[in-house]
Order: C-alpha cells, then sequence, then structure tokens
C-alpha cells in the first residue's frame, strides 16, 4: 500500500449508505447532462458572438417586441441568437429535474444544494444575458456573462463528481500539499480565463459590428495573458511532479496530463490565431479550449478530495 494513502483520512458522512439505486442513476444522468449543456452553452454564446448575432434577438426576455420566439424574419442572426436562449431553456429544465431526483433518490444534502444552485444560476445568468442585450452588447457586461458561465461548471462538475461516489464513507486519497496545488492550478485557470476575456473583448469580434470593444490596451493584455499562461503551465507541470513523487492516484494523475495537454493545445492555438488576425473559426476553437481545460483543472482539484473506499480491494486501493 502506498505510504500517503496509508494515512489518508478517514471522513465518515450519513454513514456507509449504498448510493446505487436507480433514482442514484437518474441523478447521476443529470448531473452530466447539466455538464454537456453548459459546455454547450458556452460554445453556442461563443457563436453568437462570432457572427455578429448579438442583436438577433434585439430585445429581452422576447425575441421581438411582438413575438417570444425569433421569427422568419430576423434571418440567421435571429435563429443563431435564440437558439443560445433555448439551450439555457434547457439547461434550467435540467437543474430543475435534479431537483426533483435529488430529493426523490434522498441524495444527501450537498447534492440537493449543488442541484438548487444550479436551478437559481440559469435564471442570473440569463438576465445577465438579458443585460447583455438592453445595453446594446456593452462590452463590460459581455465579459462578465461569459465568465458567469464558469461558476456554474464548476457547480454542475462538482454535483458529476460526488454521484460518482457509491457509498457515505470516504477516503481523501492525497496529501494536503497536492490538494493545495490543484487548487492553485484550478485558480490560475480562472486568472488566465479572466484575461483571456478581457483580450477577446478588445478583438474584432463582439457580437455585433456596432458593438462598443474594451477600451484597453490588446497587446498589453494579449502579453500578459501569454505570461500567465505559461505560468499555468509550469504549474501543471511542477503539479505532475508532485503527484507522481506523492503517489497520487492514477485517476488524478491521468486528469493532470489531460490538463497539460489541453494548454499546451490552447498555446498553440492562441498563438494560430493571433498570427492569423483572430478568425472567428479559430477564436471559436479557442473559447471551447477554454472551457475544457477548466472542465480538466475543476475535476482534478475535485478527485484529490473525495475517494470512495469501495475502490478498496484485498487491503490495498487501486491506484
Amino acid at each position: 500500500m502506498n505510504h500517503d494513502l496509508a494515512e489518508a483520512e478517514l471522513t465518515t458522512g450519513p454513514g456507509p449508505q449504498r448510493m446505487t439505486g436507480p433514482g442514484h442513476a437518474t441523478v447521476r444522468r443529470l448531473a452530466a447532462a447539466s455538464v454537456v449543456l453548459n459546455l454547450m452553452l458556452l460554445v453556442s454564446g461563443g457563436v453568437v458572438r462570432l457572427t455578429d448575432s448579438g442583436l438577433g434577438c434585439p430585445t429581452w426576455p422576447r425575441c421581438t417586441d411582438a413575438s417570444l420566439v425569433t421569427t422568419p424574419e430576423m434571418g440567421l442572426h435571429g435563429t443563431i441568437e435564440f437558439g443560445n436562449r433555448l439551450i439555457g431553456v434547457a439547461l434550467e429544465l435540467v437543474a430543475i429535474a435534479l431537483i426533483v431526483a435529488t430529493v426523490r433518490a434522498r441524495s444527501p444534502r450537498a447534492w440537493r444544494r449543488l442541484a438548487a444552485a444550479q436551478a437559481l444560476a440559469v435564471p442570473a445568468q440569463a438576465v445577465v444575458g438579458g443585460l447583455l442585450v438592453l445595453t446594446d452588447l456593452n462590452p463590460y457586461v459581455r465579459a462578465l456573462h461569459f465568465l458567469n458561465s464558469f461558476p456554474l461548471l464548476l457547480a454542475a462538475l462538482a454535483l458529476l463528481h460526488r454521484t460518482k461516489d457509491d457509498i457515505g464513507r470516504r477516503a481523501i486519497p492525497v496529501r494536503r500539499e497536492l490538494r493545495l496545488l490543484t487548487a492553485g492550478l484550478l485558480a490560475t485557470t480562472s486568472v488566465v480565463l479572466v484575461l483571456g476575456t478581457l483580450v477577446t473583448g478588445t478583438g474584432p469580434h463582439g457580437g455585433d459590428p456596432q458593438a462598443d470593444r474594451l477600451p484597453l490596451a490588446p497587446d498589453t493584455l494579449t502579453q500578459i495573458h501569454t505570461d500567465l499562461v505559461y505560468l499555468l503551465l509550469g504549474l501543471t507541470l511542477a503539479t505532475a511532479v508532485a503527484a507522481r513523487a506523492l503517489h497520487a492516484p492514477q485517476p488524478v494523475q491521468r486528469g493532470i496530463t489531460i490538463t497539460i495537454a489541453l494548454i499546451a493545445g490552447q498555446g498553440v492555438l492562441g498563438h494560430a490565431q493571433y498570427h492569423a488576425g483572430v478568425p472567428p473559426l479559430l477564436v471559436g476553437l479557442h473559447m471551447l479550449g477554454a472551457g475544457l481545460v477548466f472542465c480538466a483543472a475543476a475535476w482534478t482539484h475535485l478527485r484529490t478530495h473525495e475517494w470512495p473506499i469501495e475502490l478498496t480491494s484485498a487491503g490495498k486501493r487501486s491506484a
């Protein structure tokens, strides 16, 4: 048995009750659907922005003054913007279904809280989106609207992670130092996202040709953003070395490796889009990559916190 795993602290929840019934399976499927829909909402918001469809529906909460939905007169821009709104509606319906499912399955209180947080956060995000439309795509509101997606995504990931625990009693599989490193990795990823959002806010893709841009120096922001990406990559590499030295479980080490690969890919994509004049396709892929890097960093950090004791076999934990 690895030394750090032998000394892992044990925490006791509401008892060693198994969470493997049909109700639990429903919660797990809905939690996974919430993560996927959050990523879809992130990408569709990027499509709205990159196709100049930000005012495809010129008002809110209706699409037009006379119609709740898009009309043929609104054209492709209206379809794209309204499609983004529909994904938000689907996400809210899944969040409500999650609340019902966690209650019916008698899930732990933490699960119900995470489901409720999503059900409350989605309408709040919709309000910010409405404010964005009503202010003619104000660049500060636009940046807030994009960044708001990530706390919501984190809540969805946290709930999905908890549904993977099969029993109430758990072991913490890694040492505190590694948990702090992965927390720093997630925090640095978040800072990189903020800087990347500011860089994009100064560029040509504002959701509408007439939309204002952030009054900041794009070259300076781009350099700071690039430096932070290098810092993030170095921190992730250091975390990988520490994880191996501390004999962290394989899922944790694998998560760090995936994070490194995604950050490297994002770096290459970022350089390519910069030197190509930020074409919409590359910018869209870069936005998707940002969401995937955040997911990988968040999931890796979450995996350092709880580990089902069910993964113990013949006195040894699988790692």
